[in-house]
């Protein structure tokens, strides 16, 4: 007499075994997201594997070529050039580099930055950014760094205003932007503006 038991075990073992040769129904092998900073893409060219390639798990079969994104000055070894690669812009020649570099990402995403300024041009409605103290020129204050997971190379200007730019200095994070903006509701005068969506070029 023919245990039933055993009989499902057997078939059900059979089954499993066709499905793993065959591959179906097998979750796709995970992909590793990776970021490739300026800073990381220069370490690649000073010291380039044989291949002369990297990211070989980027979808893009052997690789990414290093020399297609940055390389060593030719004239002063110490420093890098980012590679210009031919394109076309409504039917006219251009160039464009690549600075940072982006696999096995699902998404990207856009990251807000903070901006001080003194207000808007009367005319042509321009922020007035305010000035560092020391440097003289602008600082955005971003939220996080590249060595971050929620980094983002895409970002979304927030402009806040401010008196001058001793007051400006006081903005040292992220924070401290936002923390003025919610105060601004109950009687400060600092508030925070929105800008569209700006992106910065790659």
């Amino acid at each position: 007499m023919t245990n039933p038991t055993a009989t499902a075990a057997r078939a059900a073992w059979t089954l499993a075994a066709a499905c793993v040769l065959a591959g179906c129904g097998l979750p796709a092998s995970p992909r590793h997201a990776r970021l490739y900073t300026f800073t990381e893409l220069t370490a690649l060219a000073d010291s380039p594997p044989p291949s002369g390639t990297f990211a070989e798990d980027a979808g893009v079969p052997g690789g990414l070529r290093i020399a297609d994104y940055v390389s060593v000055d030719a004239t002063d070894p110490a420093q890098h050039d980012l590679t210009l690669r031919s394109t076309w812009t409504e039917t006219y020649r251009s160039a464009y580099a690549t600075g940072e570099l982006w696999t096995g990402f699902d998404e990207v995403w856009v990251q807000p930055v903070y901006v001080a300024i003194t207000g808007f041009d009367k005319t042509t409605g321009q922020p007035l950014k305010a000035p560092d103290m020391d440097t003289k020129t602008w600082s955005p204050i971003f939220t996080v760094g590249a060595g971050s997971a929620f980094y983002s190379p895409f970002w979304r200007t927030f402009y806040f205003e401010v008196a001058d730019a001793a007051e400006a200095a006081t903005f040292t994070t992220a924070r401290k932007v936002i923390d003025s903006a919610s105060r601004s509701s109950r009687g400060r005068r600092t508030r925070c503006r929105s800008c569209p969506t700006t992106r910065r070029w790659r």
